[in-house]
């Protein structure tokens, strides 16, 4: 029989040693999750949570999206924390939501966020947005509101800084308007926007992402703000 070298057995204690303790990596995991409930006409509404180092709510997310009829605000704060982050897939498949509120205090809305929300119409993207549309900064992600075939209206408000990465990506919007405070558009913002006609750049944006307006195919005249600075990358 051949011997195992060094090398080959600290490796298999390596692995018996990561085997036995995933289990309770995941466990920790769960751990840091906490627990909100909403009630919204009669309706208990729940979700998942997290707290980042700034104590700060994270990762929040709605584990019964499918209980949620008609309007829906997202709360700004649970428990005296500041929400900032909505999750991803955090409203998957609500199909009953026609129009949402987020508040000010969220900065990233991660990718599916409101995937498939298809009775949704009309929302709008507070100032405070800063990211979007991916799970973490080394993985890319898929839209924010993807499969949301009736969502026609997008309001972008005054003093929001950025586009964020997919974040209108495959929207069916005709037209949209972009803030004189917008300064980027980043990389597949408006991709897949067929039926997109008509757009506003405003006069503050100097940088534009690769393929922000990639498949834009009703896009047929657009006019460049002498404020644009760069262009096409990542």
């Amino acid at each position: 029989m051949q011997k195992m070298s060094i090398k080959s057995i600290f490796v298999l204690i390596l692995l018996v040693a990561i085997l036995l303790l995933f289990p309770t990596f995941v466990q920790a995991a769960d751990n840091d999750k906490k627990t909100y409930k909403q009630t919204v006409s009669g309706v208990e509404i729940n979700f998942t949570y997290k707290l980042n180092k700034s104590d700060e709510v994270v990762e929040l997310v709605c584990t019964n999206p499918e209980k949620i009829k008609g309007e829906f605000t997202i709360p700004d704060k649970i428990d005296g924390k500041k929400v900032t982050e909505i999750g991803g897939s955090a409203f998957e498949k609500a199909t009953g939501l026609t129009s949402v509120t987020i508040p000010n205090t969220v900065e990233t809305i991660r990718a599916d966020a409101f995937k498939n929300c298809t009775s949704l119409t009309e929302i709008t993207i507070p100032k405070s947005v800063k990211e979007g549309s991916y799970w973490s900064s080394m993985s890319v992600g898929s839209p924010v509101f993807k499969g949301c075939t009736n969502l026609k209206k997008v309001t972008l408000e005054e003093g929001l800084t950025i586009v964020p990465q997919l974040l209108l990506a495959g929207l069916p919007i005709e037209k949209i308007t972009i803030p004189n405070t917008v300064k980027t558009i980043s990389g597949e913002a408006f991709k897949d926007c067929a039926e997109l006609k008509e757009i506003d750049l405003g006069s503050g944006v100097e940088t534009i992402g690769a393929d922000a307006f990639k498949n834009c195919t009703s896009l047929t005249e657009i006019t460049i703000p002498k404020s644009v600075k760069e262009g096409s990358y990542w």
